[in-house]
This record gives C-alpha cells, structure tokens and sequence, in this order.
C-alpha cells in the first residue's frame, strides 16, 4: 500500500516537474521573439486577467501600457505586412494566447481595442445595421472573371456591407478569397471610426503593362477601389438634402440604380437581383488587360 502511495505520488511530482519544464521553454521561446510578457499572462490564466481587464477600463490601460513598449512596433509592421498581402518578418502569434482569445469574446475585443489604440488606430464598436437600407448592384471584371458584388449602405453614403453573388454558386478558390474578402470588409466597415478611404490607402497599387494607368495590385484594392465610388443615386440624394429636387425620398420609393436590401440587420445572404446595366462597373484586368471602362448601358 505505501508503495502504491509513493508511485502516485513520484508520478505526480515527475507531471510536475515536465510542466515546469515545458513552460520554461515555452517562456523562453517567447522572450526570444519579443513576447516576454504576453507569455507571462498566457501562464496566469490570460482568459481570466483579459476579461477582467475588458470589465475594468484602468486595469486594461495597465496592461496596455505595460507591453506596448515592447509590442508596438511588431505588431504595426505585422499589421502593415497584412495590407500589404506580405509575410514579411512578422512574428507569429502564440498558439495559447490566440486558443485563449478564441475562447473569450471580452478578451479579444479588448485586445482588439488595445491594437487600435497601441498603433494609433481607433477601433470602434461594431454597429448594428437597420432593417431595412440602401443596396446597389457592381460588376467587377478580374483576370477574365466577372464578379458581381451588391454594396449596402446604412445611413449616407458611407458603404457597411457587401455581398458576394457568385460565391454561392461555385467552388473555385478565387471566388471563396473574394466571398471572404466580402465578409472581412462587411464586419471591419461596420466598426466606428473605419472608413473605405482609409482602408483603400493602405493598399498598393501597380500600373497596367499596355497603358501604363494605376490599378490595383491585388483582388482586395480592387474591392476596397470599388467600394470608395459614390453609388448611382448619390447625386439624387444630394439634390434632396439641397431640396433642389427629388431623390430616394423614403423607403417606399427609391431610384432604379438602388433597391432597398429587406434582410435583417447583420445577416449574410444572396442578393436576389444581379448587376443591372446601368450599375455596372468594368475594371482593369491583371497586368496586359484593358484599361477600365464604365459600362453604357443595353443602348450603348
């Protein structure tokens, strides 16, 4: 019996003994990458100290004051890596810290928030769209693909959502990139503070190869370009603020160029009516590819 009790509990110490171990390495091997003390909190139950941080808007200000220093410029050249479609040198995020931030809401908007605020970005709070909005059928060409996109506006002339038609219908990873690229934007420009414009000039650019006109240098600039056009009806509405004439005067009566979206706020689906004429932009293809073109219409 008392050797029973001493291999229960020389197996115990031996468990011990390897955590330990493991989490020496799994600190060093953080310090060696500049997150010393990001991996300290991963140890103390990070789930719990961000949460409570998330509830405590001085605690969060500690936190953020404590490892900005150190994390400020890795996390901004990652950031910059990212738009820019770039690897770069970034470092990785632990694999604990991002299973713990998965796992908690409240944690991860508060580290969200501390990101904005750590490289000087202001990060809002996520909208809630109304019920019913203006939408606006595009058509998009790139690479030989047409891609047709409708673009929901809330209040003005500021876009807070897009949907991706084609995405629904076919498997091609082309089109499940752009179908994700829809729903990153739709979420990111639902946020206080971020705007299409902003977004657009973090972007690249390169020049068609037969013309020599700026075009976007990736399937991202190409939406974020699209989306930074006014919509048809925006001199419409413009004329109504002025009250020099009549416009999308409610929700009953609205342009042919816009539709009223009848879909519940927030919810993702397929857009029912595809890329009228008259709505449709043609952009330049990838590098050889004809230069852009608005379209005219069935009559042109």
């Amino acid at each position: 019996m008392t050797g029973a009790r001493t291999g229960g509990a020389g197996r115990a110490d031996a468990a011990r003994t390897a955590a330990r171990r493991r989490q020496r390495r799994f600190l060093a091997r953080m310090e060696g990458r500049g997150y010393k003390r990001v991996a300290i909190w991963v140890r103390r139950r990070d789930v719990e100290a961000l949460r409570a941080a998330a509830r405590q808007p001085r605690a969060l200000a500690r936190l953020r004051d404590a490892v900005k220093g150190e994390l400020k410029g890795r996390v901004a050249k990652c950031l910059e890596a990212l738009l820019k479609g770039q690897s770069g040198d970034a470092p990785p995020v632990p694999a604990r810290l991002r299973a713990a931030l998965a796992a908690d809401e409240a944690a991860k908007d508060a580290l969200v928030a501390w990101v904005g605020e750590a490289i000087g970005i202001a990060v809002g709070t996520r909208r809630r769209l109304p019920n019913r909005r203006f939408s606006e059928n595009r058509k998009l060409v790139w690479a030989g693909r047409t891609i047709y996109l409708t673009v929901g506006y809330a209040d003005g002339l500021d876009p807070k959502e897009v949907f991706y038609a084609d995405g629904y219908r076919s498997g091609s990873d082309m089109e499940a990139l752009v179908s994700d690229l829809c729903i990153m934007l739709s979420v990111v420009l639902q946020r206080d503070g971020v705007t299409v414009q902003a977004l657009r000039k973090s972007m690249g650019r390169t020049f068609d190869a037969r013309t020599g006109d700026p075009m976007p240098a990736s399937i991202l600039g190409l939406l974020l370009e699209e989306l930074s056009r006014p919509p048809e009806w925006a001199g419409d509405l413009e004329r109504r603020a002025e009250g020099q004439g009549p416009g999308p005067a409610d929700e009953s009566e609205i342009s042919g160029e816009a539709e009223v979206d009848p879909r519940a706020a927030g919810e993702a689906g397929r857009p029912g009516n595809l890329a009228p004429d008259r709505a449709a932009r043609h952009h330049a293809e990838e590098h050889g590819s004809e230069t852009a073109q608005e379209s005219k219409g069935k009559g042109a």
